[in-house]
């Protein structure tokens, strides 16, 4: 609930509030906050597109109570007003400055989402392409077997889902990503992972939703990937220097013959 609200809500010192167009979401957050006696608004909009937009307000009394049980400092919006302008972190998030935005022409947006939910959750199978954040919720998963997605699909022992291997691999690249894999799929391989993941016994799914929320637990937390990511640079600057004191450097000049 911290987490959800200091994320996609806005908190201000008179109030708190965050929207969503997913309905189940919202009426969830509502009975979870009522379950510990914090009184949540709830009203419905029609945005521009149709679609409908909830917003979630919380005020007075509900407001103090909200911060107290997150334990989220008043006027936390403060802080969260710099975010665009330097590096902010704490416990649970980390935010890095937009450096520059540079348009890439218009084309298709291939839109995903469940029809009425409004959410990336069908039939129990998340549909979107977060593989870390579906594990996490407990959710198995079917994936491309390639780049980090190997690593994040299983521990080695257990694959939470159905991956795919590819049938074909090319690299391709340009001047700003010189190499990156481009994977193909074989459709028959695709049909019969959503086969596999419809049948698999609804017991066996809750075992790979349990284990897969304990594999990110372990392995993809915030605390151990700062302090490893820390830990590199340091062993790195160690071993070989900084910028300024690099050791076994050697230039190269590039002359017209």
């Amino acid at each position: 609930m911290k987490g959800y609200f200091l994320g996609d809500g806005c908190i201000r010192k008179e109030n708190i509030v965050a929207s969503t167009a997913s309905p189940h979401l919202a009426y969830q957050v509502r009975n979870i906050l009522a379950a510990n006696n914090i009184l949540c608004s709830l009203k419905e909009y029609k945005v521009d597109d149709g679609l409908d937009k909830f917003i979630m307000g919380l005020y007075g009394e509900s407001h103090d109570r909200f911060c107290q049980f997150t334990e989220i400092q008043n006027g936390y919006s403060d802080q969260k007003k710099n975010r665009g302008k330097r590096f902010f972190e704490n416990e649970n998030f980390f935010f890095a400055p937009i450096k520059k935005i540079v348009s890439s022409g218009c084309g298709k947006v291939l839109d995903i989402q469940v029809e009425g939910s409004k959410s990336f959750t069908a039939n129990g199978i998340l549909v979107h392409n977060s593989v870390i954040t579906s594990l996490a919720c407990g959710t198995p998963m079917i994936v491309n077997k390639t780049g980090g997605m190997t690593e994040q699909i299983t521990d080695g022992v257990n694959v939470f889902g159905v991956g795919i291997e590819p049938v074909s691999k090319s690299v391709i690249g340009s001047q700003d990503v010189p190499y990156i894999f481009e994977d193909r799929l074989a459709m028959e391989d695709v049909v019969q992972a959503m086969v596999d993941m419809f049948e698999m016994p609804k017991e066996k799914r809750e075992e790979l939703g349990r284990l897969a929320m304990e594999h990110v637990d372990k392995n993809f937390n915030f605390g151990n990937y700062k302090k490893r990511w820390v830990e590199i640079f340091d062993e790195v600057i160690e071993k070989n220097g900084s910028w300024d004191t690099r050791k076994n450097y050697r230039a190269w000049a590039v002359l017209k013959i």
